[in-house]
């Protein structure tokens, strides 16, 4: 199968035009993810072979930048009342296109990368427990990646409102969740549910 923008675009239920706003570019094979960290710094750039990440995602070994949170959309909006913390890419660019700040954490094992966000002290974190019980994504399950993403966000966000957003457990991520008929608003729902840590 050749992968195309148009093709990963359509199976995400996404414009184009989002993917090329996130920098994501043709490869071959696959796509390349640019990461900009929280500072706006370009970082480590990703290699994706396939429609979905799980097992198919790996760093550029020639790119010696370092590797960063995906905090690609707060180049394109301002934090104010909420930013959500996703695992991954996908859910970034849906939510950028219904109006909501994300930042990416690259795979499970990667909470740490969290101290680097600074939040201003009226936004709400809505740290996301998704339902993907994937081991290759989650090393260590899912309520210990959410533990230690919260932990990592407390580190330099002492005064910021942090909550953990529980996903129904008919929807894998924040993606498959915007793409159902009530997604906007069972997304706020969501957030009016989060538990406060």
């Amino acid at each position: 199968m050749n992968l195309t923008l148009e093709l990963l675009a359509q199976h995400k239920s996404i414009s184009v035009e989002t993917l090329n706003k996130f920098c994501v570019q043709q490869a071959h094979p696959g796509f390349t993810f640019q990461y900009f960290g929280v500072d706006g710094a370009e970082g480590c750039s990703r290699r994706r072979t396939g429609l979905k990440g799980e097992g198919n995602s790996f760093w550029l070994e020639s790119d010696n930048r370092n590797i960063s949170l995906y905090a690609n959309s707060l180049r394109l909006l301002p934090i104010q009342e909420a930013v959500f913390i996703v695992e991954g890419e996908s859910d970034c660019w849906k939510l950028y296109e219904v109006g909501l700040p994300a930042v990416g954490v690259p795979g499970g094992g990667m909470t740490q990368l969290l101290e680097q966000l600074r939040l201003p002290s009226t936004t709400c974190a809505y740290v996301v427990r998704e339902n993907n019980l994937s081991v290759a994504t989650f090393e260590s399950g899912v309520a210990k990646y959410v533990s230690k993403a919260v932990d990592a966000l407390r580190e330099n966000n002492i005064s910021s409102q942090i909550k953990i957003a529980n996903l129904p457990s008919v929807y894998s991520d924040i993606c498959d969740l915007l793409n159902s008929k009530a997604g906007l608003e069972t997304l706020k729902q969501v957030m009016r549910d989060a538990e406060n840590v």
